[in-house]
């Protein structure tokens, strides 16, 4: 996001999910990033009750296998970002994929969440690690374009897939769209 986000509305960022670490990057976007916003996370039940310190950090969780427990999740989802100012962080592929996947795969869960809300806007916030240069690895980030909430999960999946491919190109590139966060 290039401004302040519009706290007239709410946000679900779609992050894809290549790493175990991916899970404390919502606290670092949000802090550095978009601290005007009041984040909550998703997380799946089995994972938060082994790493059950990520609910400090607003993380409720889903279960995917209990469909009762799923669509309560999901409600709580819809509740909580049906309030302007509000921000959901989701990882809609449910599982880690390698950073070199060719597709960014999802689940449709998140079609659930944002049906009939008007006020949400949903934005892919994409995350690449590599080590390039030293023994430290190198941390971007992209906020993508837009995703409009009609669109079917297909698209979305191509329009993720194209944020992930251009994202790693800036990167390679060495782009100075980047700015440094700490």
């Amino acid at each position: 996001m290039e401004s302040v986000p519009d706290l007239k509305s709410s946000y679900l960022f779609m992050m894809n999910h290549h790493s175990w670490w991916d899970g404390i990057l919502p606290m670092l976007i949000h802090s550095k990033l978009v601290p005007e916003l009041n984040p909550k996370g998703m997380m799946d039940e089995t994972q938060l009750k082994r790493l059950h310190f990520f609910r400090k950090f607003y993380v409720f969780s889903v279960n995917r296998s209990n469909p009762r427990k799923a669509i309560a999740s999901i409600n709580y989802s819809r509740n909580h970002l049906s309030k302007p100012g509000n921000c959901l962080f989701l990882f809609p592929q449910g599982a880690i994929y390698p950073n070199d996947s060719a597709l960014f795969q999802i689940e449709t869960g998140y079609q659930h969440i944002v049906k009939n809300i008007d006020l949400v806007k949903m934005i892919p916030v994409i995350s690449y690690i590599e080590t390039m240069k030293g023994r430290k690895p190198n941390l971007w980030i992209r906020f993508g374009s837009e995703l409009h909430p009609s669109l079917n999960s297909f698209n979305v999946q191509n329009q993720l897939t194209a944020e992930i491919i251009q994202l790693k190109k800036e990167a390679h590139e060495e782009s100075e769209k980047f700015i440094r966060i700490y």
